[in-house]
């Protein structure tokens, strides 16, 4: 049995599956299993993977979302760790060695790394650090999802415990599964950038209403299951939404959307809006996908 399962979830960035591949192939760790679910690509992904032979498993299903894709590597794994690395994103060959170390502490559920930001050609782009906080991390979660997707490996028991990602997510799957999980464990940070996240675009801009619609649910479905929550943290969190939200919809150009934004930052959190009283009048904030 391997020690540490690998999924990657593949839709239609058949160039850029092949370089992940490639990146986890050439791990200094090599006690592992890859496994590549191909969500229903239709631009040639499955015969660009098959000059990998049996070095991969490659599974194709029909299209239902990443989400749904990484689910079934999940079942599929053997491994008792489990890692993520979205198709478009590559690792350093020493990601998975060194994300192991995090699980000496026998109350960690989930190992997080620092990573590096590239653009669609793989040229490194500037941008802040993980934020780099371990231990019983949830409020903190709560208010920002600082947790990379390449970056991650879970003990795969903590599924039984949590659950699989939401299925009806897009957006933020990935922040409501990590909540889940530091709900019930502990989470350990590995302060080495490990990982190269590649910004190809920003959904937010095209589909800016299902992503602030999704970053709500997550927040909803964490009220419901802890009700005990302060109403302070439920501020803090939903000003978070609405602050990136602004700056979302200033990217677009989209006034009223702004506005309402505006005024619902306004309505959960006063004392913040006065932060916001210069935005039209700042660069754009860089966004990533």
């Amino acid at each position: 049995m391997p020690e540490v399962s690998v999924i990657i979830p593949a839709y239609n960035y058949a160039d850029y599956t092949v370089q992940a591949v490639d990146s986890v192939l050439a791990q200094t760790f090599k006690d592992f299993e890859l496994i590549v679910v191909d969500d229903g690509s239709t631009d040639g992904t499955g015969e660009a993977l098959k000059r990998f032979g049996d070095r991969i498993k490659y599974v194709y299903k029909q299209n239902g979302g990443v989400s749904s894709a990484r689910n079934l590597g999940v079942r599929l794994a053997k491994g008792k760790y489990i890692a993520f690395l979205d198709c478009d994103d590559l690792w350093l060959p020493n990601k998975l060695a060194e994300t192991l170390k995090g699980f000496a502490d026998g109350r960690v559920g989930l190992v997080y790394t620092d990573g590096l930001l590239i653009d669609a050609n793989g040229c490194e782009l500037p941008g802040q650090g993980a934020a780099g906080f371990s231990g019983h991390v949830y409020e903190r979660l709560l208010i920002s999802n600082f947790i990379n997707n390449p970056t991650v490996m879970v003990l795969k028991s903590c599924f039984e415990q949590v659950g699989f990602f939401d299925e009806s997510l897009f957006f933020a799957a990935d922040w409501d599964m990590w909540l889940r999980l530091a709900e019930k464990y502990e989470v350990a940070y590995v302060a080495q950038a490990l990982s190269k996240y590649r910004i190809v675009r920003d959904y937010r801009l095209t589909n800016a209403a299902e992503a602030e619609g999704d970053s709500l649910m997550v927040l909803k479905k964490a009220w419901s299951r802890n009700p005990a929550l302060s109403q302070r943290l439920k501020r803090k969190a939903l000003s978070a939404i609405y602050s990136d939200m602004v700056l979302v919809h200033k990217r677009r150009g989209d006034y009223p959307a702004l506005c309402r934004a505006t005024l619902s930052l306004a309505f959960v959190d006063p004392g913040e809006i006065f932060s916001f009283l210069g935005i039209y009048l700042r660069k754009d904030r860089a966004l990533t996908k």
